[in-house]
């Protein structure tokens, strides 16, 4: 692949980022933060919404939710990107105008056409008011279709950046203390993954003894091939390493990969390309299972791929608080020195 490709593949993969972060920097200016804001309420992933009954009941209002309780990617079972509710505008009082995420919505004859305006920090703190005025409930309806991912990525970023910096107060400084020392990064994980193994270039942590709903993984490995960058060379390579250290508690059982289940795709987080997994892993021989995420990166000052992994394990219960805690702690990665060097080298060694 040459450089070109890989700076247009790279420009494309953080455009809607960049988006979401100039129309919040737009809203700055006029909605800076006073020394008297209070904190917003609402626990992560809730969401308002403020429309009439008229609206709500529409095709537009039914595009509404259809996008906002849109499936989260990569989960065993059905569950929503968000918890909505949903208010009309008389009963939007200054309780309401609290909560951390609120999508208004306004369909009148007054507006010639559908668009989006932003707002941070207007109520509280942190808080993010996105604005949606429409004609008609048909344009409402086609405008919000065409944007849902700007719509769900606009306050799924917030949601992570903000469990993200939590993380940043309170995370386990044992787990950061080993990836720094072995494997050349920080990173920032829940404090509650207390139990863990090491292995030769390979790190399991879990929330319980032998295994919990919340845990981190990562390994390293030369970098020999930008094959291991393709989903198929990133599954043989996965499997191969967690047959090795990560064995189930019967004779030949270890964990695997659902390779029916994965889906991979580029990003890019803090400036650097990442190659992010989703899907579901299972224990061979074996009942257990559950989602994992994965972002695997280039060390090319060491000449390595390094893998970061958090994945869930709770049977019989909903996993998006799971599963949204560790992604968050995935933001928060970094190498700890000549990052913007290794960035390059790997552009260059067409890891993309």
């Amino acid at each position: 692949m040459d450089r070109k490709t890989i700076i247009n593949k790279t420009f494309a993969a953080g455009m809607l980022m960049l988006a979401v972060i100039m129309v919040l920097a737009t809203g700055c200016g006029k909605n800076a933060k006073s020394l008297y804001t209070p904190t917003s309420s609402g626990l992560p992933y809730e969401l308002l919404v403020v429309a009439t009954d008229d609206v709500w009941n529409s095709e537009g209002g039914e595009a509404v939710r259809e996008v906002l309780k849109s499936d989260i990617p990569g989960l065993p079972q059905s569950e929503a990107s968000f918890h909505v509710m949903r208010v009309i505008p008389e009963n939007y009082d200054n309780v309401m105008k609290l909560l951390r995420n609120i999508v208004v919505v306004k369909v009148s004859d007054d507006y010639r056409e559908a668009k989006m305006k932003y707002a941070e920090n207007q109520y509280s703190i942190p808080q993010l008011i996105l604005t949606i005025q429409a004609p008609d409930v048909m344009s409402l309806k086609e405008f919000v279709l065409e944007k849902q991912d700007f719509i769900l990525n606009f306050f799924n970023s917030a949601e992570l950046s903000r469990q993200a910096e939590e993380l940043r107060k309170n995370h386990s400084d044992t787990i950061a203390k080993w990836t720094a020392e072995k494997f050349n990064y920080d990173i920032c994980v829940p404090y509650d993954l207390q139990n863990f193994k090491k292995g030769e270039n390979f790190l399991w942590s879990s929330s319980e003894n032998p295994i919990g709903p919340l845990n981190f993984m990562t390994y390293s490995y030369p970098y020999t091939s930008q094959d291991v960058f393709t989903l198929d060379g990133f599954v043989a390579k996965r499997d191969s390493v967690l047959k090795v250290n990560m064995p189930g508690a019967f004779p030949d059982s270890y964990m695997t990969t659902d390779a029916r289940a994965v889906f991979a795709k580029e990003v890019e987080i803090n400036g650097s390309y990442v190659l992010e997994v989703r899907g579901l892993w299972k224990m061979k021989g074996d009942m257990m299972g559950g989602p994992f995420i994965s972002h695997s990166r280039v060390d090319t000052l060491n000449n390595r791929v390094v893998t970061t992994e958090v994945f869930v394990y709770a049977p019989e219960k909903m996993k998006r608080r799971y599963i949204k805690k560790l992604e968050s702690s995935l933001q928060t990665f970094s190498f700890l020195n000549n990052v913007v060097e290794a960035d390059v080298k790997a552009d260059e060694a067409g890891t993309k």
